[in-house]
């Protein structure tokens, strides 16, 4: 069995996860360039992962940063990160209440 080539270079912090605070997304692209000839199944659906989650981040980061810009000095920023996950549970949780009330057939 091949060696994970993003994997191990995740391993060696040559690439960082979009987690990271160094995560950056055109290094992830030019390795997976780089190594396009090398790349593993789980290479694919790793960078496949990389691209949802990395979107996804971007896009609550965005969200937080515009809600801090919103929130009076008085409130702690654990607060404001508290209130965020509760209203993005609420409308998690009514999104699938919505769908289950949803005949399947208007879904197609």
């Amino acid at each position: 069995m091949r060696e994970s080539v993003l994997f191990d270079l995740l391993k060696k912090e040559v690439i960082a996860s979009p987690t990271q605070k160094k995560f950056n997304k055109t290094k992830w692209e030019e390795q997976h360039k780089k190594h396009e000839n090398k790349l593993t199944e789980r290479d694919k659906e790793l960078f496949k992962a990389l691209e949802f989650f990395s979107s996804q981040l971007s896009m609550i980061r965005k969200e937080l940063f515009e809600l801090n810009s919103k929130v009076p000095v008085t409130i702690k920023k654990s607060d404001v990160l508290k209130l965020f996950v509760a209203y993005s549970n609420r409308n998690r949780i009514e999104l699938q209440r919505q769908a289950l009330k949803a005949p399947i057939l208007s879904l197609l």
